[in-house]
């Protein structure tokens, strides 16, 4: 079967230009007028700190510490909520943008159809934006398609390095750190960046971990980012959530909802019994995952080119955040933008049937994590990770196999 690549493609410039159109219609449509949800718990964060309080000392932001930067930046030219509103709205559709252009260029490096991926990313933008714009998770996918970007440069150092930031930010980037190490084991060439880079971070944290604590700082204020999801209970768009309420709805026994955090945690029998111990069995499978595909790469390697690099980082990252998200206690609506690059660089390496089959399952996705909140239907919530799942399998798969479903067809503009 055919590629799309035989369709053509458009140039970089106008795959570009045709973002930045679609990007600024839906500022003007949905970003001005964005004064709700998060936005205003991120301005308090900076009224705070503009009003003397020390973060992880005085209050807690539930983030990590270079979060501060994406609450404090609009706080530089105005204190009116609204034209915060704005201006954070602004900052997220810059995000987009810088990772639809760090897209485009992976793109042109692999020689992958620029027009279908950047097409499904800015569908997939576009079908959740008027949300995402009152969140920062959009930083997630841009650093980690930027670390992904600098891999396949060769500049390993600074590929780990901006992953390390981005988990800064917010944490989910992490993720790509021990893919990274992964590779390196039959990398020789990525070793040393890889290797040298996350020494430095893990330096660099404890000293500053050090510092803070001799300051006077109380150490469970500053992990409280990571605790705050740990040790709550299971959200209600979670995947063990929604078993729990389907259980009700079969006739077993209720649920209820509890308040926590700005939203909403389930409260029913298995949620009960699997809460203390949860955390403890999404670390094991995700480590599970990451020995697998440590085992495939010693057994297989990654391949001499950047390309079969490419396809074991896109495969390998996607299999664990995905992981990640489904064993986790809390997946809000917003997490599903950490895994826009990676699923839209996964159609980029399908024959024609495989890609129209990726582009209808991540918009499908898309819908039904977006519709939930509207009518709180869990069988959504169940459908959606479904689909996470099949595209667990197959970037499993991959990993093991070095295969996809439907015949492989390499998704190369210059391949007969």
């Amino acid at each position: 079967m055919k590629s799309f690549s035989d369709m053509g493609d458009f140039s970089e410039r106008n795959v570009l230009m045709l973002g930045m159109l679609i990007l600024a219609l839906l500022y003007c449509i949905y970003g001005l007028d964005c004064a709700t949800s998060d936005v205003i718990v991120f301005y308090e964060i900076s009224e705070k700190f503009l009003g003397g309080e020390i973060p992880y000392r005085d209050f807690s932001t539930g983030y990590p510490p270079l979060s501060l930067i994406f609450f404090m930046f609009p706080r530089l030219f105005t204190s009116d909520i609204n034209t915060y509103a704005a201006i954070f709205a602004a900052v997220n559709t810059v995000m987009f943008f810088m990772t639809l252009y760090c897209l485009v260029k992976i793109c042109s490096m692999r020689n992958i159809n620029r027009t279908v991926v950047s097409v499904l990313f800015l569908l997939m933008v576009s079908l959740y934006y008027e949300a995402a714009i009152r969140k920062f998770d959009a930083s997630v996918g841009l650093f980690v398609v930027l670390s992904i970007f600098l891999f396949l440069k060769r500049k390993y150092f600074w590929a780990t390095t901006a992953a390390f930031a981005g988990a800064m930010i917010k944490i989910a980037p992490a993720l790509l750190i021990p893919v990274f190490l992964i590779i390196s084991i039959r990398c020789k060439e990525c070793r040393k960046g890889v290797l040298a880079s996350t020494a430095l971070c893990a330096i660099i944290v404890l000293f500053a971990v050090t510092v803070l604590v001799i300051a006077g700082f109380d150490i469970g204020a500053i992990t409280q980012f990571i605790e705050s999801n740990s040790n709550r209970g299971f959200h209600q768009e979670s995947t063990v959530a929604a078993v729990a309420m389907l259980i009700a709805k079969l006739g077993g026994p209720p649920f209820s909802m509890v308040e926590s955090n700005y939203t909403y945690d389930v409260s029913a029998p298995l949620c009960d019994a699997l809460v203390d111990i949860w955390t403890y069995v999404m670390i094991i499978v995700v480590i599970l995952v990451l020995m697998i595909i440590a085992y495939a790469v010693s057994k297989k390697g990654v391949g001499e080119t950047g390309e079969e690099q490419l396809k074991m980082i896109v495969a390998g990252t996607l299999a664990t955040t995905i992981v990640f998200l489904l064993f986790s206690k809390v997946f809000s609506t917003q997490f599903i933008l950490w895994i826009y690059p990676l699923i839209v660089l996964f159609a980029g390496y399908r024959n024609r049937c495989g890609t129209i089959v990726v582009c209808v399952l991540s918009v499908a996705m898309v819908l039904l994590s977006t519709s939930y909140l509207g009518n709180h239907n869990v069988w959504i919530l169940l459908l959606r990770d479904s689909i996470l799942a099949v595209f667990l399998f197959e970037s499993m798969k991959y990993v093991l196999f070095r295969e996809w479903s439907f015949k492989y067809v390499q998704f190369n503009k210059y391949e007969p």
